[in-house]
């Protein structure tokens, strides 16, 4: 019940936030990067400590379908890849939101692969068919260029 009602959360957050990021609506999904799990902050940017979630918003057909998100390091090696099957979660029609997250892990001494750092790539499918491709940097600075 309590994964229920922060579905619920999420999407009428998501929904609420609408057109307020750069991540827009294509074909019918909608398509959210955030640092924190309730999509409370969306961005393009972040530290390799960070938690990368991505948020997709869609209306499923009410037939058994497949959701995979595949995370793509700066060097173009796929470093995650998470799948996510449903069956008549919502009726046809009705908003939906899955999510997938991305968690960076440092070496033993705390500091984190050099692989991590740059330009990344996440590409979205369902059943199959890509519905959208998201880049977003990771950056050991912050958005003002600051470490």
């Amino acid at each position: 019940m309590k994964k229920i009602f922060w579905l619920i959360l999420v999407v009428f957050a998501l929904w609420f936030a609408g057109a307020m990021t750069a991540d827009a609506q294509v074909d019918g999904f909608r398509v959210y990067l955030s640092d924190d799990g309730e999509c409370r902050r969306l961005t393009n940017n972040f530290h390799p400590w960070d938690v990368i979630y991505a948020f997709v918003v869609f209306s499923p057909t009410g037939q058994e379908q497949e959701m995979k998100f595949r995370w793509f390091a700066a060097t173009g090696e796929e470093e995650q890849i998470y799948s996510y099957s449903f069956n008549n979660i919502k009726k046809p029609g009705e908003q939906c939101a899955v999510f997938s997250w991305l968690a960076l892990h440092p070496f033993p001494n705390g500091t984190y692969s050099p692989k991590f750092l740059g330009q990344w790539m996440l590409k979205i499918f369902l059943d199959g068919k890509k519905i959208a491709d998201r880049q977003f940097l990771v950056s050991e600075e912050n958005e003002e260029g600051k470490k």
